[in-house]
């Protein structure tokens, strides 16, 4: 999602709700293989890729530890739809 502030106000009043944590995220996706059930993904974040200002994420033993809840929407062989709370 990309949010575009009118105001100065708004972008202060938008950080402050994300650094309260106050903010729900949730996440659809789309994963390879058979996935069932709710469950966690627990592991340490960190860069593992960067050109320039691009940045990209990844497990990395000296991360920042991170905690992901999904619950499977539908689930298939090959396939399977997820809903992602980080």
């Amino acid at each position: 999602i990309l949010m575009l502030a009118k105001s100065h106000k708004f972008v202060e009043d938008m950080v402050e709700l994300f650094q309260k944590k106050e903010v729900e995220k949730k996440y659809a996706a789309w994963v390879s293989g058979t996935v069932t059930g709710k469950g966690k993904v627990e592991a340490p974040i960190d860069v593992v890729y960067r050109e320039g200002t691009a940045k990209r994420f990844g497990v990395k033993p000296s991360g920042k530890p991170a905690l992901t809840l999904y619950e499977t929407v539908k689930s298939g062989t090959e396939k399977s739809f997820l809903y992602l709370y980080p």
